[in-house]
C-alpha cells in the first residue's frame, strides 16, 4: 500500500513538471513569429508565473514534510496556519497565470496574439497542473490511517516475539531455529522500516524524492525555451527576476 501510494505521488510530480514545460513550450511556439516588445513581455510573464507556480508548489510540499516532524509544542498552531497558507499560494498563482493567458482576448495591445482555440489549449495545461496539485495536496495532507498502521505493526511484533515458542520442538536443531528466527525478524522488521521511510517522500533523506532537482530541470528547460525565441538577454532577465528557487527553497 505504501509503495503504490509512493508511485502515485511520483507520477503526480511528473505531471506537475511536464505541464509547466508544455505550457511554456505551447505559449512560446504559438507566438514565436511575433517579435514585438509586447509579445516578448507576455511570454516573459507566462514563463515567470509558471516558474513561480512550480516553485511555491515545491515549497509547500517540502514545508509540509518538515511540518509533520513537529511535535505538540507551543508554536504548532502558527506552523499549522503557515502550512495551510502554503497550499493556497499555488491556487492564487494559477489564477494569475490563467489571467495572463486570457489577456490575449481582452487586453487591447495583446488581442490576436493567441486565437481562442490556442488559449483553451494553454489554459488546459494549467488545469492539468492544478488537478495534479490538488490530488497531491490531498494525499500529503491526509495521513495514512493510524489504526491500520497500529494494528499491522502490533500484529507483526506479537508474531515475531511468539514465533520462537512455536518453533521450539525436539526435531528442530537449535542453530537452525535461531537462523530462521533471525531471518524472519530481519526481513519483516526491515520491510516495516522501509514502509516508514517511504511514507513521507518529500523530505531531505536519501530515500526521498529529489523534488528540488526535478523542479530545477524544469526551470532550466523554460529558460532555454525563452533563450531560443527571445534571445540571451530575455532569458537572463527572466532568470534574474526569478532568482534561485532551489536555494530559497532550502532556506524556507
Amino acid at each position: 500500500m505504501i509503495y503504490n501510494r509512493c508511485m502515485v505521488v511520483r507520477n503526480l510530480l511528473t505531471i506537475l513538471c511536464k505541464s509547466c514545460e508544455h505550457l511554456v513550450h505551447t505559449a512560446v511556439a504559438l507566438t514565436a513569429s511575433n517579435s514585438t516588445a509586447r509579445a516578448k513581455k507576455w511570454r516573459d510573464h507566462v514563463a515567470y508565473y509558471t516558474i513561480i507556480l512550480l516553485k511555491y508548489t515545491v515549497f509547500a510540499l517540502h514545508f509540509n514534510s518538515e511540518y509533520l516532524e513537529f511535535g505538540n509544542d507551543d508554536g504548532k498552531c502558527e506552523i499549522t496556519n503557515m502550512n495551510e497558507e502554503n497550499f493556497r499560494i499555488p491556487v492564487q498563482l494559477a489564477y494569475k497565470l490563467r489571467n495572463e493567458i486570457m489577456k490575449c482576448k481582452y487586453h487591447e495591445e495583446l488581442k490576436g496574439l493567441l486565437l481562442p482555440p490556442e488559449q483553451i489549449l494553454a489554459i488546459g495545461f494549467v488545469d492539468e497542473y492544478m488537478k495534479a496539485f490538488h490530488d497531491l495536496e490531498g494525499m500529503v495532507t491526509t495521513p495514512f490511517p493510524f489504526p491500520i498502521v497500529q494494528m499491522a505493526r502490533s500484529s507483526l511484533f506479537v508474531w515475531l516475539i511468539s514465533l520462537p515458542f512455536g518453533l521450539v520442538q525436539d526435531q528442530y536443531p537449535l542453530h537452525g531455529m535461531c537462523f530462521m528466527v533471525f531471518l524472519l525478524t530481519f526481513g519483516f522488521i526491515g520491510l516495516e522500516y522501509v514502509s516508514i521511510e517511504m511514507s513521507d517522500p518529500f523530505g531531505i533523506d536519501a530515500t526521498d524524492f529529489d523534488i528540488f532537482s526535478m523542479a530545477e530541470i524544469t526551470f532550466e528547460d523554460i529558460y532555454v525555451t525563452i533563450l531560443n525565441v527571445d534571445g540571451k538577454n530575455a532569458s537572463e532577465a527572466l532568470h534574474h527576476r526569478v532568482g534561485n528557487p532551489i536555494i530559497e527553497a532550502m532556506k524556507f
